[in-house]
Parts: structure tokens; sequence; C-alpha cells
């Protein structure tokens, strides 16, 4: 386990590569699991102020869900985006016609031309960001969904270069990023 400016991370985050195959597993991370991407209140209150160019592209079961309960979820874990009804689908997900689904946070951000509303945990998975206390713990889940993107594709620190950097800032990453090398240059 190393530690750079207060985040912990295993360090087997190093050796680790992981390549999104969501091809295969159409987008899994967005209509499996116990509960929604997990939001901060500057998250939500940025949904919120383009919330009505989001609202247009949702599907009626989801424009429901959003009118009867809202669009995430606060409770004593903190805030995630909400599930529809008693599915695992998130609600900004989006079915196409094909089988495949796409991120309405991620499409309005394109076709408005604005950084993206998409969770940084969305981004940063699977990567996932545990506080314990005032510590967080950078970690890691192997969805059985996603076993066919594990050991290929980018390093790990690679695929969430970007999530990374817009959660903990250029001047982590470039130590994280520092430390990966010698990591590599030590084991190779």
């Amino acid at each position: 386990m190393i530690v750079i400016d207060g985040v912990f991370l295993p360090d087997e985050i190093f050796s680790l590569r992981f390549g999104c195959q969501y091809q295969r597993c159409r987008s899994a991370c967005c209509v499996v699991g116990d509960q929604g991407a997990p939001i901060d209140i500057a998250e939500v209150n940025r949904i919120t102020e383009y919330f009505s160019d989001i609202q247009s592209q949702l599907d009626p079961e989801a424009k429901k869900h959003i009118r009867l309960f809202n669009f995430y979820v606060n409770d004593p874990a903190g805030y995630s985006t909400a599930c529809i009804g008693h599915t695992d689908r998130c609600v900004f997900s989006a079915l196409n016609p094909s089988g495949d689904v796409s991120c309405l946070l991620e499409t309005v951000s394109v076709n408005l031309n604005i950084p993206t509303l998409r969770p940084v945990s969305c981004r940063l998975f699977p990567l996932r960001i545990r506080s314990l206390n005032t510590l967080q713990i950078i970690d890691y889940e192997r969805w059985n969904e996603c076993r066919e993107s594990w050991n290929q594709g980018p390093y790990i620190i690679d695929f969430c270069k970007n999530a990374l950097i817009d959660r903990f800032g250029k001047n982590w990453f470039r130590k994280c990023y520092d430390y990966f090398l010698r990591f590599r240059n030590d084991i190779g």
C-alpha cells in the first residue's frame, strides 16, 4: 500500500490492466448492481443545472421514477444516482433499439459541448474511492460482467487517467504516475 497526498492505493493497482469491453457486457455497470453510481453534491448540482436538457431524452420509465422520487438518492452512505423502480438500471441510462446502453449524461455533454456530466465514479470504474473516517482509499472491483476486460488493454492507471485527474488534480496524478513508472521499472 502506498500513500500519495493522503490517498491510499494498493500496489497491485500499478500492475493491473483493464480495457473496457462494453460492446460485450452491454454497459452492465449502468444496469447491474445494488445501487446507482456514487455522486457528490457538486455533481448533483451540475446535473440539476442541465436537467432540462437531459429530461427530454429520458425514457418514460426514467421520467416517471424521477418525477416520483428524484434522480438521486441521499442515504447514510452518501449520494448516488437513482435506479429505475425495482431494477438496477440507472435513470440516466438509455436503452438503444440494438439492446446497447448509453449514458444520457455523456450524450448531453457532447451535444452541448460542455465538460462531462457523467459522475467521476462512473468514469473511474473499475476503480472505486472508499472513505474511512478522513482517509481516502482507491480500490478496485472485479465484476463478473467485466471478466473479459481484465489483463488486457492499457494499465488501469492510464485507463482511468482523466477521471483520476478530475477527482484528485493534475499534481496528484503526476505524483501517482511517477510512482507507477518507478514501480514498472522495479518489476520489469
